[in-house]
C-alpha cells in the first residue's frame, strides 16, 4: 500500500502534483486502485463560531481508471444535514443522473459543484489571537485501504483567490490524505476488524484581524478600569461618590463580557478576555473595599492616612491591573 501523502500550500499558491497521480493514470491493475480526488474552495459564505459549523461552496473532482465508479462510495464525514447538501455532478444523462466522462488513457473524469453545512471543533484558548481551521473531510464509505487510496490532486486544488470571510483573515490551505480506522464492524460479518480507509482533509487556516478586535473587547475593558481608578481622587468622606464609581464599573464589565462571549462557543475553560475579566473584578473589589476603609479612617478623623492609603491603593491597582494584562497578553 502507498504511503499517505501529504503536503501544504502558503496562500495564493499551488504546489505541484506528485508523482503518485501519474502513477494512478498508469497502472490501471495495481492494488489498492489509486484514485485522484481534488478540492477548489470557491466561497464560505457564513461562519458561526459559536456553532462551530460552516457553509462552503467548493468543486470536487475524481479522476480513475477501471469501471469501478468512486464517486458513487464517497462521503463527507463532517457534512451537517447530509439531506441538505447539494452535490450538482459536470457531466450528467438526460435525466440529471451522474455520468463520468471517459478521457485520455482509458480514464474516467467527474466533478461536483458542492454546497452544503459543515462542522468543525473550533479552538478558542487564545481568543482574540487564535487562528481557525475550516476543513471539509471525504472517505469512502465502500472501499478499505487494501482495495483503494485517494491520491490529492495538488496542482488543481486550492481556494478561489477573491474568497474573502467576513471579520477573517486567509492564512493558507493544505490537502492530506491519512488512515481512518473505526472501532466497529457497523454489523457485517464480511468486515475485518481494524480495516483503514484513505481518509482525504482539506483544510483552509483562518485568522482575526487582532487590531480591531483588541479595539473593541480589550479597550472598552481599560476605560472602565480606568474611571474605577476614579475613585481615589474623590474625598475620603465622599463614599457616595466612590461607591457610584466602582459599582458602576463593575457592571458595565459584567455587560461588556456578556456581550463578548456571545460570539464563543460555550467552553469549559477560560478564554484570553474572560483572563482579563477576572483579573478586573479582582482590581474593583478590592478598590471598594478599599473606598469603604478610607471613609472609616476619615470618620474616625485620620484623614492623612486615609489619603496615603487612597495613593497606595491606586498605585497598586494601576500596577496589578496593567501588569497582569500584560502578563496575560505575552503568556497567552
Amino acid at each position: 500500500m502507498n504511503a499517505p501523502a501529504s503536503a501544504a500550500a502558503p496562500a495564493g499558491s499551488l504546489a505541484a502534483r506528485p508523482d503518485a497521480s501519474e502513477a494512478a493514470a498508469k497502472s490501471p491493475t495495481a492494488l489498492p486502485r489509486q484514485v485522484t480526488i481534488g478540492l477548489y474552495l470557491h466561497h464560505i459564505p457564513e461562519l458561526d463560531l459559536k456553532t462551530n459549523s460552516y457553509v462552503a461552496d467548493f468543486y470536487l473532482w475524481f479522476l480513475w481508471t477501471g469501471e469501478d465508479d468512486p464517486t458513487t462510495s464517497f462521503e463527507f464525514t463532517n457534512v451537517v444535514g447530509p439531506a441538505e447538501l447539494s452535490s450538482v455532478p459536470t457531466y450528467a444523462d438526460a435525466e440529471g443522473k451522474s455520468k463520468p466522462e471517459e478521457v485520455s488513457g482509458g480514464r474516467h473524469y467527474q466533478a461536483f459543484h458542492v454546497q452544503g453545512h459543515f462542522t468543525s471543533p473550533f479552538d478558542v484558548h487564545a481568543y482574540p489571537f487564535d487562528e481557525q481551521s475550516v476543513e471539509i473531510g471525504i472517505e469512502s464509505n465502500r472501499y478499505n485501504l487494501a482495495k483503494q487510496v485517494y491520491v490529492p490532486d495538488l496542482k488543481d486544488s486550492g481556494v478561489h483567490p477573491d474568497l474573502l470571510i467576513p471579520g477573517y483573515l486567509f492564512r493558507g490551505w493544505q490537502m492530506k490524505v491519512s488512515e481512518s480506522r473505526f472501532a466497529t464492524l457497523f454489523g457485517d460479518p464480511r468486515a475485518v476488524p481494524g480495516e483503514a480507509y484513505s481518509h482525504v482533509e482539506f483544510s483552509m487556516t483562518v485568522a482575526r484581524p487582532v487590531k480591531g478586535l483588541l479595539a473593541k473587547v480589550i479597550l472598552p475593558l481599560f476605560i472602565i478600569i480606568f474611571i474605577t481608578f476614579g475613585a481615589a481622587f474623590c474625598a475620603p468622606g465622599d463614599l457616595d461618590a466612590r461607591l457610584c464609581l466602582t459599582i458602576t464599573a463593575l457592571i458595565s464589565a459584567v455587560a461588556l463580557q456578556y456581550v463578548t462571549s456571545t460570539d464563543l462557543p460555550p467552553t469549559m475553560y477560560l478564554v484570553l478576555p474572560d483572563k482579563i475579566y477576572v483579573l478586573s473584578y479582582f482590581v474593583i473589589l478590592i478598590g471598594t473595599f478599599m473606598s469603604i476603609l478610607v471613609k472609616h479612617l476619615d470618620t474616625r478623623g485620620r484623614t492623612q492616612v486615609a489619603h496615603r492609603v487612597d495613593r497606595y491603593t491606586l498605585l497598586g491597582l494601576v500596577t496589578t491591573f496593567v501588569g497582569g494584562s500584560a502578563a496575560i497578553l505575552m503568556f497567552r
